[in-house]
């Protein structure tokens, strides 16, 4: 991505994944891209918790482009359920 950073996420994004998002959050800051991709073609679900870590992370970065990417299944469901698209851009 020109300009910017990917993150690739794995597994569920819940309360276990708290605190490696939370790392994720802080390094994102730091390196104030004006663009992140969050490739989630490997996460196999999200939780109220987990999006509430997408939320943080939005938080973090207010003037970035988010792009959530790849969601399938469960995942992509729950996304279009918490109305993701209201603050960040959803790819397939």
């Amino acid at each position: 991505m020109d300009g910017g950073i990917v993150i690739c996420l794995t597994g569920r994004v819940d309360y276990a994944a708290v605190g490696s998002f939370t790392s994720i959050i802080e390094t994102a800051q730091e390196l104030s891209p004006k663009r992140l991709l969050v490739d989630m073609t490997q996460v196999s679900g999200i939780d109220s918790v987990g999006f509430g870590l997408m939320i943080m992370l939005r938080e973090a970065l207010p003037t970035a482009q988010i792009v959530l990417s790849g969601a399938e299944g469960v995942a992509k469901r729950l996304l279009g359920l918490f109305d993701a698209s209201s603050l960040f851009e959803i790819r397939e």
